[in-house]
């Protein structure tokens, strides 16, 4: 399954046929690149996608539950049937429901480090952040399938603790860290006149370091992982980009908050993320390459 903006390296599909030679295999999810990556906007997602998002999947391949997406997303027609008749549910993310009902019926779903998808990007903030408002609303709504999976006998202890901790980082994750690293910023713009606890003994400058250094040295490791997976970015563009890739965290704070709040408000509709018209794709372009705009405004 593709989106209309969807490409495939060559030869992606005989690399996933090669996953499902293994009868449990009911889906397989190839990792995402963005396109257009000279821009700085799509650059900066290309290396949420393709170094923070496709390292997460690929290690969630040992316990068989990868999530699945709509670009690059596989599945076995006999895991849909055992599904349902309708195995797409009217989940804001169905696909990550699809996932999950795949993995509560014993089904492995797995990736390949071998190949890609490759799609456009969003280079507008307010597009982004309701692009990402909805894939919070729908990831935070899915634990509602948490009894679902730990009744199930057919899913393995490893694949319940995993998709367990996946589906709870939002709760005690996303939105906890986002009060202590604000309250951080917040307690060093006001200074000690302000009477705000301090989090950690110490100078201003020691309680920001400490609150910002830990996820700045994880998005550290994560360009020098990235800059080994991708041949257009040199080691010390790599390592400069570490300092911006937290960007990526604060919107997810932002679309985090979001989310509780239309959950709150009980808002389900949702509109999908509009595509760009792109010209066609030439013979041999690889997928991730720097053919069209690749991003939409």
């Amino acid at each position: 399954m593709l989106d209309a903006d969807g490409r495939m390296t060559p030869g992606a599909a005989s690399r996933v046929t090669e996953r499902f030679l293994d009868p449990a295999v009911g889906g397989a999810q190839l990792a995402v690149r963005i396109r257009g990556r000279h821009r700085w906007a799509l650059r900066l997602q290309d290396l949420e996608f393709w170094a923070l998002s496709a390292l997460t999947q690929f290690g969630r391949i040992a316990t068989g539950t990868v999530s699945m997406g709509g670009n690059g997303q596989f599945s076995r027609l006999s895991a849909l049937d055992s599904v349902g008749p309708c195995p797409w549910s009217d989940s804001l993310t169905e696909d990550l429901d699809l996932g999950i009902s795949l993995a509560a019926r014993g089904w492995t779903v797995t990736s390949t480090t071998t190949a890609f998808v490759s799609q456009q990007g969003l280079t507008c903030p307010r597009r982004l952040l309701r692009q990402r408002t909805r894939w919070y609303h729908g990831h935070m709504s899915a634990i509602r399938r948490l009894p679902e999976l730990w009744a199930r006998p057919s899913v393995g202890l490893a694949g319940r603790v995993e998709l367990t901790g996946y589906l709870l980082v939002p709760y005690l994750v996303t939105l906890p860290a986002s009060l202590v690293q604000n309250y951080a910023l917040a307690r060093a713009w006001c200074g000690d006149d302000a009477g705000m606890p301090r989090l950690v003994h110490g100078a201003v400058w020691l309680n920001v370091l400490a609150w910002q250094s830990l996820p700045l040295a994880a998005y550290l490791v994560s360009m020098v992982l990235y800059w080994r997976r991708t041949d257009d970015l040199p080691l010390w563009k790599a390592v400069c980009w570490s300092p911006a890739v937290m960007v990526c965290m604060y919107l997810g704070f932002a679309a985090g908050w979001c989310a509780v709040w239309q959950i709150l408000a009980r808002r389900r509709h949702w509109a999908k993320t509009e595509r760009a018209v792109e010209g066609p794709v030439m013979s041999g372009a690889a997928a991730g390459g720097r053919e069209g705009g690749g991003g939409l405004s």
